[in-house]
């Protein structure tokens, strides 16, 4: 606030200095320079920073600009049509009695050209303060705009933390419900394992970004329960580039990806699902290939993933990149290939 005034009387002085200057220097260069003239001219553009100014502080003191546009168009010609005949009758009868000496008020076509060039000051003045006040309301509309929907998805990606962190509870809770009337050693590994996934702080992270090397370690072990409860039928591998194990990505991206791969596997083949991770750079991006056992449809051609958890990722990936990123699945001979760049 302190420096937009500061601005304001920056900019109020050199606009009006420069009229006084230019007037100055056309009677110089005419070779018509008297003193008393050019501290009149100085004098008139102080009563220009004067009177622009009061119109200044009555807009602001009775929120002109914060009514309607038509009504400003109003004030602001009939402020401009009284500030610039306010403003040409002080030019004109002081140039008559001071600068002049005139004792008779006559009207002179010079002094009057005078009058009607303060009047067109003044009014310009009005017009482009105006023109300024409604362009910085739109800007402030727009900034507001941004701002509440960028609320707006802050609050939607809350939501679905909401639903993501009590899904992925569920799924390892169910691994080691069943893993307790199978074989509750597998059990007793799983719940420590839990434990540690948990301490980890992975329901603590929020819709950050977090280092890539910290989401591969919850995504290990994750895919220690789920081998705790598949056994053989789970095969895991993992192809990490060193190169990104420090980049940053969204919490939680990666793991859902693979706990849908997972899900889906089983549900399409009861037999045996294998998933491959691989993560490396391309180009100045992130690639993320998952691959698992399974079929989409008889269509094999790219599209879109569905699902919720394959949409949250989307909403997720958009949020973050808006749209500079791409997230495609086929389905080639048996296995169901998940591909996510950003």
């Amino acid at each position: 606030m302190r420096k937009a005034i500061v601005v304001y009387y920056s900019l109020q002085s050199i606009c009006w200095g420069l009229v006084a200057l230019q007037q100055i220097l056309i009677s110089v260069v005419f070779n018509d320079f008297r003193l008393n003239r050019s501290l009149f001219i100085v004098f008139l553009s102080c009563c220009g920073f004067a009177l622009t100014h009061f119109y200044r502080v009555y807009a602001l003191h009775n929120q002109i600009f914060a009514k309607r546009f038509a009504y400003q168009i109003r004030v602001g010609i009939t402020a401009s049509l009284f500030l610039g005949i306010l403003m040409g009758l002080v030019s004109y009868y002081g140039a008559v009695l001071f600068l002049l000496k005139k004792k008779t008020l006559v009207p002179d076509m010079r002094l009057l050209s005078i009058a009607l060039n303060c009047w067109i000051l003044i009014g310009s003045w009005i017009f482009l303060y105006h023109l300024y006040q409604y362009f910085q309301q739109l800007l402030q509309k727009s900034e507001e705009k941004w701002q509440l929907q960028k609320n707006l998805q802050e609050i939607e990606m809350d939501l679905l933390k909401l639903q993501i962190n009590p899904h992925f509870l569920f799924n390892t809770l169910n691994t080691i419900r069943a893993l307790l009337i199978a074989s509750p050693d597998q059990a007793k590994i799983g719940i420590q394992t839990l434990g540690k996934l948990l301490m980890g702080g992975y329901l603590k992270i929020g819709f950050g970004k977090i280092p890539l090397k910290q989401e591969l370690e919850i995504v290990k072990q994750y895919m220690t329960i789920e081998k705790l409860r598949f056994g053989e039928k789970l095969d895991f591998q993992m192809l990490i580039s060193e190169e990104v194990e420090n980049l940053m990505i969204p919490a939680g991206i990666l793991l859902t990806l693979i706990e849908n791969a997972v899900k889906h596997g089983f549900k399409t083949n009861q037999g045996q699902n294998k998933i491959h991770l691989t993560i490396e750079k391309q180009e100045s991006q992130l690639l993320i290939f998952i691959s698992n056992v399974g079929t989409l449809s008889q269509n094999n051609a790219p599209s879109e993933p569905s699902g919720v958890g394959l949409q949250n990722v989307i909403k997720r990936l958009h949020f973050y990149f808006q749209n500079a990123f791409n997230i495609q699945q086929t389905s080639i001979e048996g296995f169901v290939h998940t591909k996510v760049i950003f």
